[in-house]
């Protein structure tokens, strides 16, 4: 931690701004680099080894992203960053949309999509009644398209991010002209994510989507057991994957480690292992190690 001199949050300045992200303060710490007296706010695992850090203006999205896989944040934190990015996943806001019509599907400044549940939020102000031929009120007409443009792009943001996981697809050809020329020609109402979008919003997003299904799932089942295969990519770094098998010899990926510069030991897999018990609340397990066969 020489790295780094810790300090307090600044205070929000003024009533105005976004609302306060609470797992954004919980993951990253604010700080100054020793060595450039540079302001930043670090990965709350630096004292474990991460050496992610951000700057002072740091990005959501691209913090949480980091966070859900982060090897050296408590179990329990990644948990709740995975959570709280599923509910945004593409696959899930066509769910909610498809079992509440009624939804309201909201855009950010960013180009991203929330959906919400009911009513809007009224706001404090009342809202003065239209009189006849005002121009400044919205028809129903025109409010119906906005909100179906919106939820046309719900649909189509999750199809995308299927085709490009499924097939494979390097998600760069979101920001080639003619990716965007091809879906605009489609429908001109559709505007396609950008390959930022793609890469640090809607796929890490539908990963803890598919993770928490996974969990669920996994919840359900008795004598589950698990995997570990140690190996090494091309540039020396060593990974361990490890996979849950269920008891009618269903495998599910679980999680990927980066295990460079560990031993794989007994000792190293007991930690890897309470870990993964942790995420299914279940006793009945069973455990091996590929790489030690």
């Amino acid at each position: 931690m020489a790295l780094y001199q810790d300090l307090t949050k600044p205070a929000a300045k003024g009533p105005g701004g976004r609302p306060a992200c609470v797992l954004l303060d919980q993951v990253t710490v604010y700080t100054r680099l020793v060595a450039s007296n540079k302001l930043v706010y670090r990965c709350l695992g630096a004292p474990m080894g991460c050496t992610k850090n951000y700057p002072v203006n740091r990005d959501k999205d691209r913090v949480l992203k980091h966070a859900s896989t982060c090897q050296y944040l408590p179990q329990e934190l990644r948990q709740a960053v995975n959570s709280s990015q599923a509910q945004q996943a593409p696959s899930v806001l066509v769910e909610k949309l498809a079992a509440n019509p009624s939804a309201v599907a909201s855009s950010r400044r960013d180009g991203r999509i929330e959906v919400f549940l009911g009513p809007q939020k009224p706001s404090g102000t009342p809202a003065s009644q239209p009189t006849p031929g005002d121009a400044s009120q919205p028809s129903v007409q025109e409010i119906a398209k906005k909100e179906g443009k919106k939820q046309l792009r719900v649909k189509l943001d999750s199809a995308i991010v299927n085709l490009i996981c499924v097939g494979g697809i390097p998600p760069r050809v979101a920001d080639l002209d003619e990716w965007k020329t091809a879906w605009t020609t489609a429908n001109s109402a559709y505007q396609p994510a950008s390959r930022s979008t793609i890469e640090d919003v809607h796929i890490p997003s539908e990963a803890s989507a598919v993770d928490e299904k996974q969990l669920d799932f996994l919840r359900t089942q008795s004598n589950l057991t698990i995997s570990f295969d140690g190996g090494t990519l091309k540039s020396t770094q060593a990974n361990t994957t490890i996979h849950v098998i269920t008891e009618d010899r269903r495998v599910f990926f679980f999680d990927g480690i980066d295990s460079t510069g560990f031993s794989h030991t007994g000792d190293y897999y007991y930690e890897c292992l309470v870990n993964v018990c942790a995420h299914p609340q279940r006793s009945d397990c069973r455990c091996h190690s590929l790489s030690q066969l």
